[in-house]
C-alpha cells in the first residue's frame, strides 16, 4: 500500500485515517456509504496501473483498520461494558480472516469486505448472525409505499421519534449458526443494551423479503423472524422490491420458487421497525427467561 490515490487534485493515501476523515464528512446513513467513499478515493477504471489500487492494498487497509482498540475507540455511540468483549472478538476474527482470505475477496464490490471494514471502523457492531449498523436511519421515501396505511404509518413514526437516528440490522451470511429463534432473541437483547446506553437512538429496523407477512404461510419456519417483534410493538412497513431482492427470496427454497411459478407468491421487501420504548419493554421482560448479554 505504497501508492497514493487522488480525489480531485489532492493526493490521498488509502489509509484508515483517510477513510475515517471521509466518513466524518458524509451526511448519508448506513454502512453502504463506505463503498461509495472508497469508490471516490480509488482511481477510475482504465487509469494507469501505477495509480491503481490492488487487492493487496485493500488487504493492507483492512489489516490496518482491524486494530481492536482503535476500532472500539471509533464507535460513534456508547458501547455498554457488557458488549465490549463481543465487539473486540469480532474485530479479531476479521483480522485473522484478512490474512487468509483469497485475493478475490478484496474488492470494493464485495459486500462482505465492506461490512468487515465497517466493523473495524466502528460503524457496525457484530452480533452473531446479524450485524448492527450503528449509523442509520429510515428513508423518507418509505412513506410512498404505504398506500392507505400512510396515516397510521405517520403516527407510528411520529410516536417513535422520527426517521433518524436508528440502528439497522443486516444478516451476516458467513455465520448462520445463530440464525434461529434463540439467536434472534440474543441479538435483540444486544440491541436493547445499545439502546439503553444511547437514548438518542429511536430504535432498530431491518429490511428483508423474510419480513413479508405471506411468509407465515409460504415459509412458516421463518415466521418467528417477524412474529416475536410484532407481538411486542414492532411494525412492518412495505418498501420498494427490486429484481435482485426478489431473486434472493427464491434462491434457497424450492417451495417459494414453485409458488412463484404458479403465480401464488411474489416476493415483497418489508422493513421491520421496532421502536426503542417497545423493544426495551420486551427486553426487560426477558431477563428472567434469556440472560442479558454478559
Amino acid at each position: 500500500m505504497q501508492e497514493a490515490v487522488t480525489r480531485g487534485t489532492q493526493p490521498l493515501r488509502l489509509s484508515r485515517g483517510a477513510v475515517m476523515s471521509a466518513l466524518s464528512s458524509e451526511s448519508t446513513f448506513g454502512y453502504v456509504r463506505l463503498s461509495r467513499i472508497l469508490g471516490t478515493m480509488l482511481p477510475p477504471l482504465g487509469s494507469s496501473p501505477q495509480a491503481g489500487t490492488t487487492a493487496a492494498d485493500l488487504r493492507a487497509l483492512l489489516l490496518e483498520c482491524a486494530d481492536a482498540a482503535a476500532s472500539l475507540a471509533s464507535v460513534p455511540v456508547a458501547v455498554p461494558q457488557c458488549l465490549v468483549a463481543d465487539f473486540l472478538a469480532g474485530v479479531e476474527r476479521i483480522r485473522a480472516n484478512a490474512f487468509l482470505a483469497p485475493e478475490a475477496y478484496f474488492s470494493i464490490d464485495n459486500d462482505l469486505l465492506i461490512k468487515d471494514l465497517a466493523v473495524c471502523l466502528g460503524q457496525i457492531f457484530p452480533a452473531g448472525a446479524r450485524l448492527i449498523d450503528l449509523h442509520s436511519g429510515l428513508p423518507r421515501q418509505l412513506l410512498l409505499w404505504q398506500g392507505v396505511n400512510l396515516p397510521s404509518a405517520l403516527r407510528f413514526l411520529h410516536i417513535a421519534g422520527g426517521f433518524r437516528p436508528w440502528f439497522e440490522t443486516h444478516v451476516d451470511s458467513r455465520d448462520l449458526s445463530q440464525f434461529n429463534e434463540s439467536g434472534l432473541r440474543q441479538m435483540y437483547l444486544r440491541v436493547a443494551a445499545l439502546l439503553e446506553a444511547n437514548p438518542q437512538v429511536r430504535g432498530v429496523f431491518g429490511g428483508s423479503w423474510f419480513y413479508d407477512p405471506v411468509l407465515e404461510t409460504i415459509s412458516p419456519h421463518l415466521a418467528y423472524l417477524q412474529q416475536m417483534p410484532r407481538q411486542h410493538g414492532a411494525r412492518l412497513l412495505r418498501t420498494l422490491t427490486t429484481a435482485e431482492m426478489g431473486r434472493s427470496a427464491l434462491a434457497r427454497s424450492r417451495r417459494r420458487r414453485e409458488a412463484y411459478d404458479r403465480g401464488l407468491y411474489r416476493p415483497q421487501w418489508y422493513f421491520l421497525v421496532w421502536p426503542r420504548a417497545a423493544l426495551l419493554w420486551w427486553a426487560r421482560s426477558q431477563q428472567a427467561v434469556t440472560p442479558w448479554p454478559a
